[in-house]
């Protein structure tokens, strides 16, 4: 009798704890996501500067990108945002300030400056390479489409 109690207490403790570290996961899971978001929707200190004017040539274009609400970033900082390439010819190699990276089309990360400009060139298996330059904003670098 006394030991069919005690296997009954040690199976509801057993439950009890699985629960209780659920829960604990769930709360550090939370917390990772929230503190994720808000490290990659910062704004740039100066981005009330007007955009600069855009290039006619067809191989090197620059193009505002909208600065998402956010924290603020002061220029210089380290930033890590997504790129996202549909431009150019598909399979073509790409290369991100002279680093190649992979081939369109191509979603992923890079590492920059606040402020700075990341030069993108697209070296396509036939024709000419394409160069385009963006500034390092926080959110996302779009090339093509």
């Amino acid at each position: 009798m006394i030991r069919d109690a005690v296997i009954r207490a040690s199976g509801i403790a057993q439950v009890v704890a699985a629960g209780l570290l659920a829960v604990m996961g769930a709360r550090f899971g939370v917390t990772g996501v929230l503190f994720a978001m808000r490290e990659r929707a910062p704004t740039l200190d100066g981005a009330a500067a007007p955009p600069p004017p855009r290039s006619a040539s067809p191989t090197a274009t620059t193009a505002p990108v909208p600065t998402p609400a956010g924290a603020q970033v002061k220029s210089g900082a380290a930033l890590r945002v997504s790129l996202v390439v549909t431009g150019g010819p598909d399979r073509s190699e790409l290369r991100v300030d002279g680093v190649k990276v992979g081939s369109t089309p191509y979603v992923g990360e890079v590492t920059c400056k606040a402020g700075e400009s990341v030069r993108l060139e697209l070296l396509p298996p036939k024709g000419l390479p394409i160069a385009h330059e963006r500034k390092c904003l926080p959110g996302t670098i779009r090339v093509g489409d």
